[in-house]
């Protein structure tokens, strides 16, 4: 989706209450964004790729701390990058 698209919609569903707009922006994941089918293994595969990046560009990984924004609703990219050191 084109994120200008989805950028609008979001914040339509910030105008309205609370609940009522977590409710419908989960919805329409749920239909049309990635929820529909959710895969765990495609954040583990992203989280390595990553890894291998950053290895790939001569860095160490190990014991050192990264931010990682924006983990959406699954948390299995953050959990692999973990798992990588």
């Amino acid at each position: 989706m084109d994120w200008k698209t989805k950028a609008r919609i979001q914040n339509v569903a910030s105008l309205l209450p609370e609940s009522l707009g977590y409710q419908f922006y989960y919805m329409l994941q749920r239909h049309f964004g990635r929820l529909r089918n959710p895969d765990p293994r495609e954040g583990l595969k992203t989280g390595i790729a990553i890894c291998e990046m950053i290895v790939d560009s001569g860095r160490d990984i190990n014991d050192k701390v990264f931010l990682e924004i924006g983990t959406g609703r699954r948390i299995n990219m953050p959990i692999a990058l973990w798992l990588c050191g």
